[in-house]
């Protein structure tokens, strides 16, 4: 790829095969020339956050995420992908934060949360008080539907 796209993480992108790097990074070149004429297009953004990440590129991914949060603040996956986003900087604090918010604006897959390999750094730190906020969310909403 001619673009440059910052600092990777190497092992994250060896360990994609060859094939279809060349074909994530040819989505990428696509989804950025969109953005060179429009550039605040929601599919072109969550295209190239998602498959820059995947390939590696957090800081450059973390740009889109938080592109996507200005222009969706109240979308719950949108919080939970730049909290992803976040973690993969090792923003650890920021990432905790907005995964609250994540959660606030109805993000509830919390099986998915508590696994997912992007938010590592973050559950090393907050997991006990992330599941003490789940819990009390739970209980209260419980409480509600009594």
């Amino acid at each position: 790829m001619n673009i440059d796209l910052g600092k990777c993480d190497q092992e994250r992108y060896l360990n994609i095969k060859s094939e279809v790097r060349e074909v994530m990074e040819y989505e990428i070149g696509f989804f950025l020339n969109v953005l060179r004429y429009m550039d605040t297009h929601p599919d072109a953004l969550i295209g190239a956050a998602d498959l820059l990440s995947e390939l590696g590129y957090y800081e450059k991914s973390l740009q889109y995420d938080l592109m996507l949060v200005n222009l969706f603040p109240d979308n719950s996956e949108v919080r939970y992908n730049y909290a992803c986003s976040l973690s993969l900087c090792n923003q650890v604090d920021q990432s905790y934060a907005e995964l609250i918010n994540a959660i606030q604006f109805g993000y509830n897959n919390f099986k998915h949360l508590f696994k997912d390999r992007d938010l590592e750094s973050v559950l090393y730190v907050y997991s006990r008080q992330l599941k003490q906020y789940i819990k009390k969310l739970l209980k209260e909403a419980s409480h509600d539907t009594c």
